[in-house]
């Protein structure tokens, strides 16, 4: 082989990382991000896969591909020895001279490690696998431990688990890592995620003294340290630690000498390397931040030298369902959180949903699992875990998984519950009885919250957060990111499940006659269209007030359709109506907006412009059209109670409907209060952003929400470098746009599944597909039956595509959605459940709707002639036109 032919370049962690994966292998590319977002890695250099490919005869090669294919072990052991006598030696001495020199390295104790493409990947670990070479000094070391650790890919352990990872022979290689040796006062592993327990709010450390070579493979144990933390990332403590005995094995005469040691690593030092490595995990992928990590501390700071996603994650959870695994659900998040989250978001989440879920649960004193993680993001996007939730109102209250199913939306199975005992039923019926007891307590303790924040309300201004200092701004981040919901548990628990309109549809199908049953639904929504109006059907009729003026003034409709995001309705003059009615409706609606829960979105008050197309585009709605429909249903609702129930029951239906509106009513106001929170935390972030911007950190104040709390604070504090920020938000826009680019399953199934569940999933894989029926089950929320042309809307800016009195159909909605609502005569959506939003706003305004029906925006086109027939709880599609 001619030296000539052969070229071995040294790539940095720069160009490694512009190379990928698939040229440098997973371990250097791991080691190409630490560097690229600024984490405490180590200098380096990696050869690349084809490069190192070169240096053998590949005659030999071929013939150890196909002793791995023929798990001829004999043959590929003669075949690899064969293979390094066959390596290029003088062009690989020369190319190393080269590369050596450059760096002074020649003389430096040198680190010889395997980087394979597919290596420390989310699909292969490889983890003990391939060759690692410590200690190596002086040129010919450095090419004998080169040509070994290319040639570690040709072992019996290396084929077998390729053909496990279903990774074909031919596609073998392996790229070379040279990284100079550290010193090392302690070392070991890191993992962000409980590897044992798979709790996600503690991390494992793994350390011993010096280097960790002899725990990476197996020879020691180290000292365990577990560290907890809250779901916001902000309050972090060391819970536990195992014997502090450093226990090595000799693997000769499987003999152990014990050696008493002090803490390898304070509890500070534990705590600070938690935060580094979760702040890693985050910066590589914050949707699913688990990873193993291998690190190094001189005894002042520490350097990460490896870092690989978690391969395999134990599912924490109840023992009495922790076989099934989880079924993770879009059905109820796909309504409020359609699209992908940013790095912002999620903690913020992560704390509302778990908060917000116990909570019920804590009022009448049910224990739960600590830990337990009822919130995901897969590919970006939030998911519930149905399988936690289904268990915990079951064990609390005795309510059956398919009724949380209900309530949840979506189509995932219901899990298997064991038998319990009398002792646990007797305990379920006492929380019934506490929670009837309680939980108007909690709710009027949430009302008072409501009062509170409205009063804090009233002092917030863009103008005062801009007179604040950095560490003001900071700290009221800090308690806004942890507090947010921790703070307001009664607001969390008015935006809990009815129950009371639970009980109201269970008592109004138990007495119904077998043939009226499937009219349950009707008749419970058109109960719930009498009484007290909630916030957000008050401002669907304050919107169809506003575009009733503009109907009757020119000036108004101009301002209207400036699509403008700065705006001055004060120049309508102050005899207009149209213009009172808007400043009340801003005062009142302002912190609401398209999809609210999102922080990264802008309110109403700070970008009008959708609002304004939904105000032009409800200039024909007709209000009467809407009273009339409720009418209509109250009375149908009304004679079949008369005709069917006692004047008992119909005492009971009554208190039970005024009770279930009124909670109805509290989880709307609930929500929008919460908006009103979340706005000023956007605007705090917003206002931190234009600082970083003047500051040249980041390009625009809006990229302040792709980053986490406390790297915005490493920003201000100057512990991080702005090129190390700049590549982080770019990189994590960049993710944020493939996601969104991305088909979304709607369940996704994680551990072990049952035979049940594997059966329902694959039933549901197949009824998402479309299929040549013409009528499709779903949960009918409205009036009997509405009949119309259907209209495909994706967004609430489509307004104008919808004409009066045609079937809107949705993937989903929320309270930007009003609009839309107002026009339509009929509502379609593809996922929800009994008390999503669709279904809340659409029982109070009577609007004809039912909710879902999965894979039924691929099935149904516009201009398709359908029949919503809430009788029978089914869309029909009929050949007229």
């Amino acid at each position: 082989m001619s030296t000539s032919h052969i070229n071995l370049t040294a790539y940095n962690w720069v160009q490694a990382w512009e190379l990928g994966a698939h040229e440098v292998g997973g371990k250097a590319a791991q080691l190409a991000a630490l560097a690229r977002y600024g984490l405490p890695s180590a200098e380096g250099f990696v050869l690349k896969a084809r490069d190192c490919r070169q240096l053998f005869n590949p005659e030999l090669w071929k013939a150890a591909i196909e002793a791995s294919e023929q798990h001829d072990w004999a043959a590929l052991e003669e075949t690899k020895n064969a293979l390094m006598q066959s390596a290029n030696e003088e062009s690989l001495i020369a190319h190393v001279t080269q590369l050596l020199e450059a760096r002074t390295w020649t003389s430096t104790a040198l680190a010889v490690r395997s980087s394979a493409p597919g290596e420390d990947s989310q699909q292969a670990s490889f983890a003990g696998i391939h060759e690692t070479v410590l200690h190596v000094i002086g040129l010919e070391a450095v090419c004998s431990a080169i040509i070994q650790v290319i040639a570690s890919i040709w072992t019996p352990a290396a084929a077998l688990y390729r053909e496990k990872v279903k990774m074909p022979h031919q596609a073998a290689s392996m790229a070379v890592v040279l990284m100079p040796m550290l010193k090392a006062q302690s070392a070991g592993v890191i993992f962000t995620r409980h590897p044992r327990s798979g709790r996600e709010d503690q991390l494992l450390i793994s350390a011993v003294a010096g280097l960790a070579d002899k725990l990476v493979a197996g020879l020691t144990d180290g000292e365990d340290i577990v560290i907890q933390r809250d779901w916001s990332c902000m309050e972090w403590e060391v819970i536990e630690r195992r014997s502090s005995n450093d226990v090595v094995r000799n693997t000769e005469n499987r003999t152990a000498s014990t050696i008493p040691l002090t803490h390898v690593l304070s509890d500070q030092d534990a705590i600070r390397l938690a935060q580094i490595a979760l702040q890693t995990a985050y910066a590589f992928d914050y949707s699913s931040p688990f990873l193993d990590i291998e690190w190094v501390f001189d005894g002042y700071e520490f350097t990460l030298v490896q870092a690989r996603p978690i391969t395999h994650k134990v599912c924490h959870s109840y023992s009495a369902i922790r076989e099934q695994g989880f079924i993770w659900t879009r059905g109820n998040t796909r309504e409020i959180l359609p699209y992908p989250v940013t790095v912002s978001e999620t903690t913020v989440m992560q704390n509302a949903v778990n908060h917000m879920l116990a909570q019920p649960h804590r009022v009448v004193g049910h224990k739960l699992l600590e830990g337990v993680q009822r919130i995901a993001f897969f590919h970006g996007h939030a998911y519930l875990n149905a399988s936690l939730i289904q268990w915990e109102i079951y064990h609390g209250f005795g309510l059956a998984p398919e009724v949380s199913n209900f309530v949840i939306g979506g189509h995932q199975e219901s899990i298997e519950v064991p038998k319990i005992s009398g002792r646990e039923r007797l305990q379920m019926l006492m929380n019934m009885a506490k929670a009837a007891l309680l939980y108007n307590s909690a709710r009027n303790k949430g009302l008072q919250e409501v009062q509170q924040v409205e009063a804090e309300a009233k002092t917030w201004s863009t103008a005062g957060l801009r007179e604040m200092p950095d560490t003001a701004l900071l700290e009221e981040l800090g308690e806004r990111s942890v507090n947010t919901y921790r703070h307001r548990s009664g607001m969390c628990m008015m935006q809990g499940a009815s129950g009371s309109l639970l009980e109201l549809r269970k008592r109004i199908i138990a007495a119904l006659p077998d043939h009226l049953k499937l009219n349950a639904d009707a008749i419970t929504a058109a109960l719930m269209t009498d009484g007290d109006t909630s916030v957000s059907a008050q401002q669907a009729y304050d919107m169809l007030r506003l575009a009733q003026l503009a109907a009757r003034d020119d000036k108004a409709r101009e301002f209207l359709q400036q699509n403008s995001k700065e705006y001055d309705v004060s120049a309508l003059g102050a005899e207009s109506l149209f213009r009172e009615a808007y400043e009340n409706f801003m005062y009142c609606y302002g912190h609401r907006g398209n999809y609210e829960s999102y922080v990264s979105r802008p309110s109403w008050r700070e970008d009008p412009r959708e609002l304004h197309q939904s105000i032009l585009g409800l200039l024909q709605a007709d209000e009467n059209t809407l009273r009339s429909r409720q009418n209509e249903q109250q009375i149908w609702a009304q004679r079949i109670i008369k005709q069917h129930f006692n004047l008992a029951q119909r005492i009971l239906l009554r208190v039970l409907s005024k009770q279930a509106k009124q909670e109805c009513n509290q989880r709307e106001l609930a929500r929008s209060t919460f908006a009103k929170l979340l706005e000023r935390c956007r605007y705090v972030l917003i206002e931190l952003g234009r600082r970083l911007q003047a500051r040249q950190i980041l390009n625009r104040a809006d990229e302040i929400f792709h980053l986490t709390v406390e790297e915005i604070r490493a920003c201000f504090e100057h512990r991080i470098d702005t090129a190390a920020i700049q590549f982080r938000v770019q990189d994590r826009i960049k993710k944020v746009s493939e996601w969104q680019q991305q088909n979304i399953p709607d369940l996704i199934y994680e551990g072990q599944i049952s035979k049940k569940t594997q059966a329902s999933k694959n039933a549901i894989t197949k009824s998402n597909t479309a299929t040549d029926s013409d009528c499709w089950p779903g949960i009918a929320i409205s009036m009997a039956s509405y009949e119309g042309i259907v209209r495909k809307i994706t967004h609430p800016d489509q307004i104008e595509k919808l004409q009066q009195g045609e079937i809107m159909l949705a993937p989903s909605t929320d309270p930007s959605w009003l609009g839309l609502f107002l026009k339509a005569g009929g509502v379609i959506v593809e996922t929800g459940g009994y008390l999503s939003h669709s279904a809340i706003v659409a029982r109070e305004l009577g609007i004809p709707t039912i909710v879902n029906i999965p894979g039924i925006m691929a099935q149904i086109e516009d201009g398709d002639f359908v029949k919503i027939d809430g009788e029978n709880s089914c869309l029909i599609r009929s050949n007229r036109h």
